[in-house]
């Protein structure tokens, strides 16, 4: 039986839950200290994040607030949400919740993040619509999206899909500060500002790259390869590896699109 969308998400960060975001890099942790800088949270704040994966911006938020200030994190994975558990503080709340159809109340919080996920959702206008019902008036919307892949993700990305990986988690691409604006105004938030951010990180060999790369959502590709087929874009990543950097250690520069906004000044 195919999985819908909805479910394929699900089964794919399920089982990447106890790597995701782990191999050689940290910067889910980066970004998310950056994005709550970028939010500007104040004491006593009620704070929810959606999408909270392994609870990156909790963590962040919580060195900032304390209770009686509320936080909140939710997430479609219940294994994510295990994974989060082990690391947020005990004041911050977890929830399985889908993001399109949120529980909460209207005017609930003061803040809502969403950290490298919006492009997840098949109806961005309808999740910019719940996330607008449970803010407060000029309450503020902050998301990050991902830049433009560096040139090695961007070719193993496209060679996965000449090798047989056709069906794509990503929805929406939003790699621009103005193509997640344009969602923004469509949704009728106000203030909107944006930010391009950068974080430069390093693997050691193609090899630590490789498994890094099965610690997040583009696992779904690879996992639609046949074993020969995966075994022969391994090859050739390496291959192109030593091509683009001309040595062992593999350097990347990773860029995240930030943009915040609030509701109605009503």
């Amino acid at each position: 039986m195919t999985l819908s969308h909805k479910e394929w998400i699900i089964d794919v960060f399920d089982r990447a839950s106890p790597e995701f975001g782990e191999k050689a890099s940290n910067y889910f942790n980066y970004f998310a200290e950056r994005l709550v800088e970028f939010g500007h949270l104040t004491k006593n704040e009620k704070v929810l994040d959606a999408a909270t994966g392994k609870g990156a911006i909790l963590s962040a938020a919580a060195r900032i607030l304390e209770p009686p200030a509320r936080i909140v994190g939710i997430d479609i994975s219940t294994k994510m949400l295990q994974e989060a558990k082990k690391r947020v503080p005990s004041w911050v709340e977890l929830m399985q919740m889908d993001a399109e159809h949120l529980t909460f109340s209207d005017h609930s919080f003061d803040v809502v993040f969403c950290a490298f996920a919006i492009y997840f959702f098949p109806n961005v206008q309808a999740v910019l619509a719940e996330f607008k019902r449970v803010l407060k008036p000029r309450g503020r919307l902050v998301v990050s999206s991902f830049g433009p892949r560096h040139p090695l993700f961007d070719w193993t990305y496209q060679r996965c899909r000449e090798l047989g990986a056709s069906r794509e988690m990503l929805i929406n691409r939003f790699e621009t500060a103005d193509s997640l604006k344009e969602q923004f105004e469509m949704a009728h938030f106000c203030n909107i500002k944006t930010s391009t951010e950068s974080c430069s990180y390093s693997f050691e060999n193609a090899k630590g790259w490789w498994d890094s790369i099965w610690t997040h959502g583009m696992r779904a590709m690879l996992e639609q390869l046949s074993p020969q087929n995966l075994e022969t874009l391994r090859q050739g990543s390496f291959a192109h590896a030593r091509q683009l950097y001309q040595s062992n250690k593999i350097n990347v520069d990773s860029q995240a699109v930030f943009i915040s906004a609030q509701t109605d000044f009503k």
